[in-house]
């Protein structure tokens, strides 16, 4: 019996190396609002990440907010503080690293951005609608914008587009994440030790200095991506 289906297969890894070659115009050679939609991604989820994590042990998630300069910030009462702290940067990592294995499976990939995308609207909406109900409209209609684009176009993609195009949207929103994680954490490390930041709210709590709590969410950072990384290569060799 002949297979009536001859088409060449894309290679597993075509999808990952156009994500990272882009990856490397959007940061050193486009200009800054070239790689505005991801840096905002990555924000929407750090901000998320201290939000969920709030309301997953008793405590309260009460708005968020996007600025147009990439910086964010959560708003929550309550939960365990500790990882609520945490989470913002190790949330964004290990985020990065479950697209990356999700990534390459045609129908997992579809599955995971059509649900990511549509948690980006409805948690969007959920918790940056009240940031213009606290006054801040500019910030509000920035978040608002900034979540409907994003989770538009991910929904777009995800009912659309073809598997290559699924890979290689995660891939670069992965590599995007995992990037932005490491740049952050030592930005962070360099503040100075009195500049409000998650690892300054964490020394109060535990009374290790913040450069601690850099160092060592980095540390977790690495662990995560690198496992993440080698499960995706483990699954894309295989043709899972």
């Amino acid at each position: 019996m002949v297979n009536r289906d001859s088409s060449p297969q894309p290679s597993p890894l075509t999808a990952p190396l156009a994500a990272l070659a882009v990856l490397f115009l959007l940061l050193w050679l486009a200009p800054a609002w070239a790689s505005m939609p991801l840096r905002a991604l990555a924000t929407v989820v750090h901000e998320m990440a201290h939000g969920l994590s709030a309301l997953a042990t008793g405590g309260r998630f009460v708005r968020f907010v996007l600025y147009p300069d990439g910086s964010g910030l959560a708003y929550t009462q309550g939960g365990w503080q500790a990882l609520v702290t945490a989470a913002g940067y190790l949330g964004v990592a290990c985020f990065a690293a479950l697209l990356l294995v999700l990534g390459g499976g045609r129908r997992s990939s579809r599955w995971t951005l059509g649900i990511l995308s549509g948690a980006i609207l409805l948690l969007g909406l959920r918790y940056g609608f009240p940031t213009l109900l606290a006054g801040e409209l500019g910030p509000g209609l920035w978040t608002l914008g900034s979540c409907l684009g994003m989770g538009g176009v991910g929904l777009a993609v995800a009912l659309r587009g073809g598997p290559l195009a699924l890979s290689f949207t995660l891939d670069l929103a992965a590599f995007y994440c995992a990037v932005t994680a490491f740049n952050d954490l030592w930005v962070l490390y360099r503040l100075p030790g009195e500049q409000a930041s998650d690892a300054q709210n964490m020394a109060r709590l535990t009374g290790l200095p913040p450069s601690f709590w850099a160092v060592a969410w980095a540390l977790m950072a690495v662990v995560v991506t690198v496992v993440g990384m080698r499960l995706a290569w483990s699954l894309r060799s295989s043709g899972r």
